[in-house]
């Protein structure tokens, strides 16, 4: 009798602990614009998780709502800030497709080149993300070249390049330890052609 009592204790006991916790995920809003700025309360706290289910609180009304631009841009930073790269690249990329006129459009061009910067690995693995970091820097800085973050882009475009030289100096040197003196003599000779304006060069 007790332990069919305790059991049953236990088992209310779970099942309020899990709606608790259930209730504790919802947000609540009754507006795009109060939605956005407990979203902005919640991203300030760095309460990420909540902070994102309130920016698609917002989208929820309707992308093209006033304060729907704003949301899906902060919608990505807080991805990024999650260390959530790829997705945040991807969120970026919508933003610029969804609201092309929008004045965050080259802040978000050049978020979305930094969040594959951030990706980008060590010099011995592969460097595909470098190589698209570099090209959306590029891209960036074409676009708006007048543009107060053109600096720190071409800077982190500096960064990629050193770290591909080091890539391709460093196969030079494996070549050399098997004795394949030509290949060593073609990754060298990229080096110098393709990245000249580096420490490996």
């Amino acid at each position: 009798m007790r332990l069919s009592v305790l059991s049953s204790l236990l088992s209310l006991a779970l099942v309020v602990g899990l709606i608790g916790c259930s209730g504790s995920q919802r947000v609540t809003h009754n507006s795009p614009k109060q939605a956005y700025e407990k979203g902005m309360e919640q991203f300030e706290k760095e309460n990420y998780d909540r902070a994102l289910r309130y920016f698609r609180g917002v989208l929820s009304y309707g992308r093209g709502n006033e304060w729907g631009p704003d949301a899906q841009f902060q919608l990505a930073m807080t991805q990024r800030k999650k260390g959530k790269y790829l997705v945040a690249a991807n969120e970026f990329k919508r933003f610029t497709q969804l609201y092309r006129n929008n004045q965050k459009v080259p802040r978000a061009e050049y978020e979305r080149a930094r969040a594959y910067y951030s990706r980008s690995p060590d010099y011995q693995l592969t460097q595909t993300d470098s190589r698209k970091a570099i090209d959306l820097f590029q891209l960036f800085i074409e676009r708006y070249p007048d543009h107060e973050l053109v600096p720190d882009a071409q800077a982190k475009i500096d960064k990629l390049r050193a770290k591909l030289a080091h890539k391709q100096f460093a196969a030079g040197k494996l070549y050399e330890r098997r004795d394949m003196w030509r290949a060593a003599t073609r990754s060298y000779e990229d080096v110098f052609d393709t990245y000249p304006d580096t420490p490996w060069a």
